[in-house]
């Protein structure tokens, strides 16, 4: 049967509590990381997580303007066939956000206009 292993205490006698505490400080030191290692893993984590944060910001900034160029859209397509703009000629509109701004202007949808039109090509034929 083999016995238990040992531990060294540093040349000191088994009784010396101390000396056994510092050696086991050293060796516990021993197991982790450097000093150094442990500050150059969270510059680098401070790094990433910088870096994350604004590629969300800048995610976050297309999806709004994506949305308020599709919500622009929307409006003027449907005032632009509404009764009440049909003395104007365009209809305009203008949306923005935090850093981007966007102006649509389309004919107002006139149907009376293309009926003529295909009422005098029919009397042609």
């Amino acid at each position: 049967m083999q016995s238990a292993p040992r531990i060294k205490t540093g040349g000191c006698q088994e009784g010396d509590r101390q000396e056994r505490v510092i050696y086991t400080g050293e060796r516990r030191q021993k197991k982790g990381l450097r000093a150094s290692m442990t500050v150059e893993a969270a510059g680098v984590m401070a790094a990433v997580l910088v870096t994350l944060m604004v590629l969300m910001g800048q995610a976050m900034n297309w999806s709004a303007r994506a949305a308020g160029n599709f919500k622009l859209h929307e409006t003027v397509e449907r005032e632009r066939h509404q009764i009440e703009h049909d003395q104007e000629n365009r209809i305009q509109r203008q949306a923005g956000g935090r850093n981007w701004s966007l102006e649509i202007s389309a004919p107002v949808f006139r149907p009376e206009n293309l009926l003529r039109m295909w009422s005098l090509v029919e009397d042609r034929t």
